[in-house]
C-alpha cells in the first residue's frame, strides 16, 4: 500500500466533510452516476481525502454508502460505511441532518450516524442510535447499529416510528 494513516486523521476529515455535508446554508449539488440510474451523490474533498456519500431513494425505502478515499491508495476507499431503511414521514429527514450535523460539529462518532439521542426543545421528534453488541469492540474501524426518529406527540400513546436506518461501517485499511 505504502501509505500510513492515523485513525484521528481520516476521522477528522470525516467529521469536516460531515458537517459540509448537512451545512444549513449551502446546497451540494446532488449529482448522480450514469450507470446507478436514480443515484444521488455528494462529494466534498479536500486533498489528500475525498468523501462521497451515494444513494438511492424508492418511495419509502432507501439505501446507501458512504466512502472516504486516500488520493495516494488506488485501489480503494479506506473507510466506508453502508446504510439502509424507510422514512415514513418527511419531516424525519431535515430532523435527520440536524442529528447528524450535532454530531458532527461535537465530534461524536457512534457509528458515523448521529449521536446516541438527539432531542430539540419545543419540538416532538426525538432521534435515538445504538450499536449492536456482536462480542467486539466498536470504533471507527469496524461498527454496526440501527437508528430511529420518533415522533412523541402522542401523552400517553406509543410513540410514532417515522425513520429507521440500519448500518455498518469499515476500515478497508489498518489505521494506526
Amino acid at each position: 500500500m505504502g501509505i500510513e494513516l492515523a485513525e484521528k486523521e481520516v476521522l477528522d476529515f470525516f467529521f469536516e466533510a460531515g458537517m459540509e455535508i448537512c451545512a444549513d446554508d449551502i446546497v451540494m449539488a446532488k449529482r448522480t452516476i450514469v450507470e446507478l440510474p436514480g443515484s444521488r451523490v455528494l462529494r466534498y474533498k479536500k486533498p489528500p481525502f475525498l468523501y462521497v456519500d451515494c444513494y438511492f431513494s424508492v418511495g419509502e425505502k432507501s439505501f446507501g454508502q458512504t466512502g472516504i478515499w486516500h488520493e495516494e491508495l488506488r485501489s480503494g476507499p479506506v473507510w466506508g460505511m453502508q446504510y439502509r431503511g424507510w422514512c415514513k414521514d418527511k419531516r424525519a429527514i431535515p430532523f435527520l441532518r440536524r442529528a447528524l450535523r450535532y454530531a458532527y460539529e461535537n465530534r461524536i462518532f457512534v457509528g458515523g450516524r448521529g449521536p446516541k439521542s438527539f432531542r430539540v426543545e419545543d419540538e416532538t421528534l426525538s432521534y435515538l442510535n445504538g450499536l449492536l453488541t456482536l462480542n467486539r469492540p466498536h470504533s471507527f474501524s469496524d461498527c454496526e447499529g440501527t437508528e430511529g426518529i420518533f415522533d412523541l406527540a402522542a401523552k400517553g400513546e406509543a410513540p410514532s416510528h417515522l425513520f429507521h436506518h440500519g448500518y455498518n461501517c469499515l476500515a478497508l485499511v489498518h489505521l494506526s
